[in-house]
C-alpha cells in the first residue's frame, strides 16, 4: 500500500469529480508520479472499494497486478487497447485516453477508460468469420470473384486457372467485357450486356444466366454465372460463381444434332438428302470440320461419294469410285486399315 500523503484538491478537481460522475465510463486522474487525485463511482466500483477516499493516494501498483501497473506507467501519454484485469481477477479489453493536464499549478493525468471487451469480442468473431469464408472462398474449386462498380476487386485461384491466367492480379480492376468475346452468342455487345445483367443482379438481388468467356490464349468458352449482391467493406458488391459449362454444351448440342439427323431420316425420300442433311447437321455441331459421308459399292472394293455439301465438286469427283486399299488416298486407306 502506498503511503504517499494524499494531495489537495482544488475546487476545480470537485467540479470535475461531480461531473464525471455522471459519466459509466471508468474516469480517474492522477499526478504525474502516477498517484490518483481522484475517480468517479464507476471506476471505483470496478477496482473494488467501497467509495473514492479509497482511491485517493494510491498509485497502480496499489489497484492492480505488477504487469498492468508497468504498462499504466509506461504508456501514460498514448492512446492503446490492452486487456486489464478486474478485482476479482477477470480479463477485459479497454480502450485507454490519457491526458495530461495542469490545474492550479499542479500537473496530473487524466484518463478515462472505457470497457470494449463486447466490441473486441464482436471484433474477433468478424476476423474468424472473415478468415473462414476467405479459406472457403480461396480453396474452393469454382471460379469465384467479387465486383464493385462493374469491376473486379478480389478473385480466387481457380478464377485464374479457369481463364488462363498466371495470377489472379491480373483480373483486378477489369470489367467482365474484357475476358470475354466481342459480342455474346445472341449478337449483343459483351460490355453493354454485361452491365445489363449486372444491373438486375443489384436490383433483384440474384441473377443467374449464360456467359461466353475468353481464355487468355483466346478460345471463347460457355460459363454458367450466378450473381449474388452482397455488403463488401461498407459497398454494394456483386459475388459471382462461374462454373464450366462446355461440357454439357456439347451434350446438349449433340442431342440436338442426334434429334435433327432423326428427323430427316423420319422425313426424307430421297437418301442423298438424308445423307447431305446428316452431313450439314455434323459441320453445324463442329464449325472448323468439314463433313463428308462415303458408301460401299455393291462389290465393297470401292468407295462412293454418299454426301458432301461443303466440299467442291471437283473433290468430290476425285473421290467417288477410288479403291479401297493401302495407299489409295486418305480415304481409301482408311477403309483399307479400318483406321
Amino acid at each position: 500500500m502506498s503511503t504517499t500523503s494524499p494531495p489537495v484538491i482544488s475546487p476545480v478537481l470537485t467540479a470535475l469529480r461531480a461531473l464525471h460522475d455522471g459519466i459509466p465510463d471508468l474516469v480517474f486522474y492522477r499526478d504525474i508520479k502516477g498517484v490518483y487525485l481522484g475517480c468517479n463511482s464507476a471506476f471505483y466500483a470496478f477496482a473494488g472499494h467501497a467509495c473514492e477516499a479509497n482511491i485517493i493516494g494510491l498509485t497502480n501498483y496499489d489497484l492492480f497486478d505488477q504487469e498492468t501497473a508497468d504498462f499504466f506507467r509506461q504508456q501514460d501519454l498514448a492512446v492503446l487497447s490492452k486487456v486489464f484485469q478486474q478485482s476479482d481477477g477477470s480479463p477485459f479489453f479497454a480502450a485507454v485516453n490519457l491526458t495530461r493536464m495542469e490545474v492550479a499549478e499542479n500537473v496530473f493525468l487524466h484518463c478515462v477508460l472505457r470497457d470494449i471487451s463486447e466490441r473486441k469480442k464482436i471484433e474477433q468473431a468478424l476476423q474468424e468469420s472473415e478468415e473462414k469464408y476467405r479459406c472457403l472462398f480461396d480453396l474452393s474449386e469454382d471460379a469465384m470473384w467479387l465486383t464493385i462498380d462493374n469491376r473486379f476487386v478480389m478473385a480466387n485461384q481457380a478464377s485464374a486457372q479457369l481463364l488462363g491466367y498466371d495470377s489472379i492480379d491480373t483480373l483486378i480492376g477489369l470489367h467482365p467485357s474484357k475476358i470475354s468475346p466481342e459480342f455474346q452468342p445472341d449478337g449483343q455487345p459483351s460490355d453493354k450486356k454485361a452491365n445489363f445483367m449486372m444491373a438486375i443482379a443489384y436490383r433483384e438481388g440474384y441473377h443467374r444466366f449464360e456467359w461466353s468467356h475468353k481464355k487468355r490464349n483466346g478460345k471463347v468458352f460457355p460459363l454458367d454465372i450466378s450473381l449474388t449482391r452482397a455488403p463488401y467493406e461498407g459497398r454494394e458488391a456483386l459475388f459471382c460463381i462461374a462454373r464450366d459449362i462446355t461440357e454439357r454444351k456439347q451434350l446438349e448440342s449433340l442431342e440436338k444434332c442426334r434429334s435433327h439427323v432423326m428427323e430427316i431420316i423420319a422425313t426424307e425420300d430421297v437418301f442423298t438428302d438424308i445423307m447431305r442433311g446428316i452431313c450439314l447437321s455434323v459441320e453445324q455441331q463442329y464449325p472448323d470440320i468439314l463433313c463428308s459421308i462415303l458408301l460401299l459399292d455393291d462389290e465393297g472394293k470401292h468407295l462412293l461419294m454418299g454426301g458432301a455439301p461443303s466440299l467442291p465438286d471437283i473433290y468430290n469427283t476425285a473421290i467417288h469410285g477410288i479403291p479401297i486399299g493401302d495407299g489409295q488416298g486418305s480415304c481409301g486407306t482408311a477403309a483399307f486399315t479400318g483406321q
